[in-house]
């Protein structure tokens, strides 16, 4: 089995599976936050020290959902690639400090694997099935 011809084959639909599983992971995540008790969320969002912890939580649901969609869709993909990995990056180092709480390296991680995914959506742009393709 020639390996690169059948990678040929999918080069135009991998991009798209992987936008729909990276914005579909940050979609449910905000919508979990937002409707799996946000007020508890808000709670944990206070222990960490965080002053409007309300404003907060608020915000981070905004950011996850709706950069989520942006993802999804395709709308300006590089730089919402790289608005996202830095969010992951700040929210990493507030809300996992594997450094100082041992259990928190495995959370640390994915979200490292997490910026990696979004570095690379960033590298590579727009592909077919995006609306930024669609809107040039």
């Amino acid at each position: 089995m020639d390996l690169d011809k059948y990678y040929q084959e999918l080069e135009e639909y991998l991009p798209l599976l992987g936008r729909i599983l990276l914005g579909g992971f940050f979609v449910f995540q905000g919508a979990t936050k937002l409707t799996g008790g946000f007020s508890g969320f808000a709670s944990y969002v206070e222990s960490l020290g965080i002053p409007v912890a309300t404003v907060v939580a608020g915000i981070v649901v905004l950011i996850e959902i709706l950069g989520g969609l942006a993802i999804l869709t395709g709308y300006k993909t590089r730089f919402v690639g790289t608005l996202m990995a830095t969010y992951i990056v700040v929210v990493n180092l507030i809300a996992h400090p594997f450094w100082a709480e041992a259990d928190q390296l495995s959370a640390f991680m994915k979200n490292l694997g997490l910026v990696g995914g979004l570095l690379l959506q960033s590298a590579t742009g727009s592909d077919e099935y995006t609306l930024d393709s669609y809107l040039e």
